[in-house]
């Protein structure tokens, strides 16, 4: 009985093996081997939980990249936008108040303190009048005085009226010395009246800026919001097949629970098994003939790579049912042309001993594509990398620096905020080496608002200045937001705090005429500053507009920065320190440019870029010079012109390379490396 046992356990071992021999007879031998079309899987998921509105597409339909795949239900985000934009609405509501009865009581007090002034004028010139009129009559008792006392030594005349003069005079001197000092007083009262009336715009800066802050803060979550809305409309990623849609309408879907998956075919792929037994005659290189299974069409390739080591093949060329996992190598046979079918459709491959003596044929190029974001690549001009969260915002840059403590490029923009909204929150832009822009901006404390930030630069430790144009708007205004020179601190927890703020532009406007003269801007209207540096503790400001008498740009020198704290422009040390002649192509004619930012490589090396002055040209090309700094006139000689681009931003990269951003108004920012070398080569085009 036993004997019978092990005898039928040994019949049905061998013919398991028979089995499992004929089912892989096709795998061992110099047959055809299987593979199937390459694929690419998504999983096509919201991004935060939703219920499920709708199921656009049915399982293996296929579908093209951005058709909708699923609608979501939106109810909970159309409460929280209702809501986000309520609070908006309060907190506008509030700032115009606010603004109101700031302006009210500035008015009052505006009034108050010009009455008080007019006043003390009035009592401050006739008291004048009296010390006048006094010190006149001293003076004319002082001459009596010598006549008579000249007629009382020669005795012609009575001692007692002598007498009666010198009492005189001695009540008169008493009353010059205390007009002088009543003048001392009214002199004060006068001044302090009129700095008073000065006081009041900067208090309501202050007061208004928590409203401020509250405004900007719901329009920040009402863009978050409605892009979060737009992310409840699933679509495909790419061309393909869906292969799985395991939910439904009224089912919850979330991140980690995909509406569908997406199976996306490479054409021009196959994935091809190599048993064992044959896994080392199959190389890169070798030619391959390739059959469709389904309808029969047959197609060509090449071994495109391999696998390098043996191991289990994947589910799909393993026999059915079996218990032996099969080994091998796994094959990627890029095709001659595409193949057509579905994703993953099994493909029957022979091998050829050749070797292909020409190249496969390729489709031919698409279109060639935009400049690509962040190219590594040196002296091209490519796109910025502008992540999602900001692509809604005014980014056009014109200014960056280089900021080792938070190894970071700093960029300013000459706008600021979401498209959607008003108002010119203190914010700044920072980006990786590679020109990758971080998704949120630094957003600048102690400082409400910061308007048509032009340049920045490092103070030569672990701080920044920030310089806006100081120019008129289109409006023909000049608020104080569009007047500052900040200087900003970064503190250890990465914040980034305005310790001043320096109204710059007022400082001009009241500045002596003579000084302004100097400096080659009699009228503060047509000033535009764009550039700004700083070197050797001073900082030096480029001009884009005006231009001196004989249309050369003019730098400015600011010796002692310092000063500009206390108010006292003068004793900063401003002044003309250098003009530079250029010129650059706009409207199809060579006109003057201005300074649209600069830089010291070093002592002996100043850059410059250069752009258009005081026109509003449709196209122009922009232009970087390097030169000797020196006071005066310095020559200069260009080395790159930009082509329809405006270099409005300069600075030294961490790899010692010139790093230029380009503003090109409604389309993607650019921007640029340039290899040290650049500077010591001639001009290029």
């Amino acid at each position: 009985m036993d004997g019978k046992r092990t005898l039928g356990r040994i019949a049905l071992v061998g013919g398991l093996i028979g089995v499992e021999l004929y089912l892989a007879r096709g795998l061992t031998t110099r047959a055809a081997v299987p593979g199937y079309t390459a694929t690419s899987s998504y999983s096509i998921a919201p991004p935060r939980a939703a219920r499920v509105r709708e199921v656009a597409a049915t399982l293996g339909a296929s579908v093209k990249a951005g058709d909708v795949i699923a609608r979501l239900d939106t109810t909970d985000l159309d409460n929280e936008l209702e809501i986000a934009n309520a609070e908006r609405r309060i907190a506008a509501a509030a700032l115009v108040a606010e603004t109101a009865r700031l302006r009210r009581d500035s008015l009052t007090l505006t009034r108050r303190f010009s009455t008080y002034s007019e006043r003390a004028t009035a009592d401050l010139a006739s008291a004048e009048a009296s010390a006048r009129t006094a010190a006149a009559e001293l003076g004319a008792v002082d001459a009596e005085l010598v006549e008579q006392t000249d007629l009382v030594s020669k005795h012609l005349a009575d001692a007692s009226i002598l007498r009666t003069l010198q009492l005189r005079r001695a009540a008169l001197a008493k009353q010059v010395d205390a007009a002088s000092n009543v003048l001392g007083v009214l002199r004060g009262n006068a001044n302090a009246a009129k700095g008073r009336m000065g006081e009041t715009e900067g208090d309501a800066d202050d007061q208004l800026a928590p409203l401020q802050a509250r405004l900007q803060a719901a329009d920040l979550r009402i863009s978050q919001l409605g892009r979060e809305r737009d992310g409840l409309t699933l679509r495909a990623p790419a061309d393909g097949v869906i292969d799985l849609l395991p939910l439904h309408a009224g089912d919850l879907a979330a991140p980690q629970t995909p509406v569908a998956t997406l199976v996306a075919p490479d054409a021009r792929r196959v994935v091809t098994c190599i048993p064992e037994a044959r896994a080392s005659g199959i190389e890169p290189g070798l030619e391959a003939d390739i059959t469709s299974t389904v309808d029969r069409v047959e197609t060509t390739g090449e071994v495109e790579s391999i696998t390098g080591t043996i191991g289990p093949l994947p589910p799909r060329c393993q026999p059915p049912g079996s218990k032996v996992q099969l080994m091998g190598r796994v094959a990627i046979i890029a095709l001659d042309q595409p193949a057509g079918g579905l994703p993953g459709q099994t493909q029957m491959v022979r091998f050829s001993a050749r070797r292909r003596p020409r190249q496969r044929p390729v489709d031919p190029p698409p279109p060639a594509p935009p400049p690509p974001a962040a190219a590594a690549s040196v002296d091209s001009p490519a796109l910025l990398a502008v992540p999602r969260p900001l692509a809604d915002d005014k980014l056009e840059p014109s200014g960056i620096v280089w900021m080792p403590v938070l190894d970071r490029f700093v960029m300013v923009s000459d706008d600021t905020g979401l498209r959607s909204g008003d108002g010119h929150p203190p914010w700044l832009y920072t980006m990786s080496a590679a020109g990758k822009l971080d998704p949120s901006p630094l957003v600048v404390a102690g400082v409400d608002e910061l308007d048509d930030l032009e340049s920045i630069s490092a103070d030569g430790a672990d701080g920044m200045w920030v310089l806006a144009s100081l120019s008129t708007s289109q409006r023909g205004k000049r608020p104080a937001s569009r007047r500052r020179l900040a200087h900003l601190k970064i503190d250890k927890t990465g914040i980034v705090r305005a310790d001043q703020v320096i109204d710059l532009g007022g400082m001009l406007d009241g500045s002596a005429p003579a000084l302004r003269a100097s400096l080659g801007v009699e009228d503060a209207r047509l000033l535009d500053i764009e550039g700004m540096t700083s070197h050797g503790g001073a900082l030096y400001l480029g001009l884009k507009a005006p231009l001196d008498g004989n249309g050369h740009a003019i730098i400015w020198k600011i010796a002692t920065p310092a000063k500009l704290s206390a108010g006292d422009l003068a004793a900063s040390g401003i002044s003309r320190w250098a003009t530079l002649a250029m010129t650059v192509e706009a409207d199809g004619r060579s006109v003057p440019g201005g300074i649209a930012d600069l830089m010291f490589w070093d002592d002996d090396t100043l850059v410059v870029s250069a752009t258009s002055s005081g026109i509003d040209a449709k196209e122009q090309d922009g232009a970087i010079y390097v030169g000797r700094p020196a006071a005066g006139e310095i020559a200069l000689r260009r080395i790159r012109t930009f082509p329809g681009l405006k270099p409005e931003g300069l600075a030294r990269g961490p790899k010692d390379s010139i790093v230029v951003v380009f503003d090109r108004g409604n389309k993607p920012p650019m921007w640029l490396q340039l290899a040290e070398s650049a500077m010591r080569a001639g001009a290029k085009p």
